[in-house]
């Protein structure tokens, strides 16, 4: 019993965590570019 509230803790942090690593990659992807054409203009 103890064990499984231990494993659903540790799956709902593992998808949090993912979700937080997916927005952070796709505001990565969408703010680089934008950087990389600053520096180029220059």
């Amino acid at each position: 019993m103890f064990r499984r509230i231990i494993v659903l803790e540790l799956k709902m942090i593992a998808s949090a965590f993912q979700q937080k690593l997916c927005i952070s990659l796709s505001w990565a992807t969408r703010t680089y570019p934008r950087i990389y054409q600053i520096y180029s203009s220059w």
